[in-house]
């Protein structure tokens, strides 16, 4: 169970996810925004655009139907007092017309009150000056046209500045849309961009850290595999690498101890805790190796316990199992660390005295039988016995290998039999 201040891989995983999460939540609210923006530019864009052209229009109909206006009453100026009552009609007809176009244009909404005022002053004029050419002559009306024509100019003026201020108005208004869809634009981008570049960040950093750890245990595993099984990872993990971690330092302790068990059963005689034949076998091969290459001395020994089977059906195997404990209790305390000691097979252990000539192992080997006859065994019936043993020794020889040496200890153990028992014999 996770202590509540440990960081885990999942919990970084699990704020990885969020932030994953907040990126794409991020990234769909900017979205959002973008288009927002986007599409209040683009209403903008139309209302402004639905002012703007129509106005224009306007502005330019209107200058048509001035200077339709100043034609006909040119034309009016023109006629002199024979011209026939239809053409004056036609033409008034058409100043009426030009004029009634022009009040309704300006009539709109977006006319300004300046420009209305002015048109009316013209109006009136004009339709005065339109008035006059029925009674009057064309040389009195020079200077009302004059009027007329410098009023135009006035209402011309004031239309090219509605135009400018149209044309201004929309080119800020425009400007002020685009830039604010860039700011917009730019912020949701940054924005993104930051979150992305942190998450990247944090994803490589769990991503090495992993890496770290699998190699680690991959390294430590390659290692075991190998068989050595003396090394552990000890690390200072807060994870759940460290969890990993802790099972295969543990799995190697119980390999180790599993591994000590069998080479104790593979290598040792369970009852006795001497060597086995096997393992006796090996060291003594080995042994012979370092005394071909060194040319020191050694020697090799058999050893049996006498009239072992008699003891086992008088006193049974329990007791047989005491007096050969007892027997390798005396092998093991009264030689050397380094001698070799081992059950040969039965009742039967075999020595190896390396760096020992014959006649010194001979010395050894009957302390080992002082040391086993003086031990007092007791049977059921509460009645001590001794029990004695028989010792067989031969030296190592030039070009003598491990077959030799049992063969030549058995003989000498055959002799120790045949003098009685109790007793070391050397293979001479």
């Amino acid at each position: 169970m996770e202590s509540p201040g440990k960081k885990t891989f999942h919990n970084r995983i699990h704020i990885f996810h969020v932030a994953s999460v907040g990126i794409v939540i991020a990234f769909l609210l900017g979205m959002g925004a973008v288009y927002r923006f986007n599409s209040d530019a683009q209403q903008k864009f139309l209302a402004i655009y639905s002012v703007y052209v129509p106005l224009k229009e306007a502005l330019a109909k209107i200058r048509e139907h001035l200077i339709a206006f100043q034609n006909n009453l040119q034309d009016i100026a023109t006629l002199n007092a024979h011209s026939s009552p239809e053409e004056l009609a036609v033409h008034r007809d058409a100043i009426q017309h030009e004029i009634h176009e022009i009040v309704r244009l300006l009539g709109r909404e977006y006319a300004t009150e300046g420009m209305i005022d002015l048109f009316l002053n013209y109006h009136q004029v004009a339709l005065s000056l339109a008035k006059q050419m029925h009674t009057e002559a064309n040389s009195t009306l020079g200077s009302d046209i004059q009027n007329v024509v410098l009023m135009r100019s006035l209402l011309e003026e004031r239309l090219q500045g509605v135009e400018h201020y149209l044309d201004v108005t929309y080119q800020k208004d425009t400007l002020d849309a685009q830039n604010k869809m860039r700011w917009v634009t730019w912020t949701v981008f940054i924005l993104i961009l930051f979150l992305t570049a942190t998450l990247t960040a944090a994803s490589l950093i769990i991503v090495r850290l992993i890496v770290k750890r699998v190699n680690t245990l991959v390294e430590f595993a390659q290692e075991v595999s190998t068989g050595n099984y003396s090394i552990a990872l000890n690390v200072q993990w807060n994870d759940e690498f460290a969890t990993v971690a802790q099972a295969l330092d543990s799995m190697v302790i119980s390999i180790n101890e599993k591994n000590a068990i069998l080479h104790r059963l593979a290598n040792f005689d369970a009852l006795t805790e001497l060597f086995n034949r096997n393992a006796l076998i090996t060291r003594l091969n080995a042994e012979i190796g370092a005394v071909r290459r060194h040319g020191y001395a050694m020697s090799f020994c058999i050893c049996d316990i006498d009239n072992f089977k008699t003891i086992n059906d008088r006193y049974g195997h329990l007791v047989g199992d005491q007096v050969l404990r007892a027997f390798a209790g005396c092998l093991r305390n009264i030689l050397r660390i380094e001698d070799v000691v081992g059950r040969y097979g039965g009742d039967e252990f075999c020595v190896v005295l390396p760096h020992t000539p014959s006649a010194e192992a001979k010395l050894a080997m009957e302390r080992v039988l002082q040391c086993f006859r003086t031990i007092a065994f007791i049977d059921d019936q509460q009645q001590t016995f001794s029990v004695t043993a028989s010792f067989g020794i031969c030296g190592f020889l030039p070009g003598m290998g491990t077959s030799d040496l049992i063969r030549d200890a058995d003989a000498a153990l055959y002799e120790a039999k045949k003098m009685g028992r109790n007793c070391v014999t050397t293979k001479t």
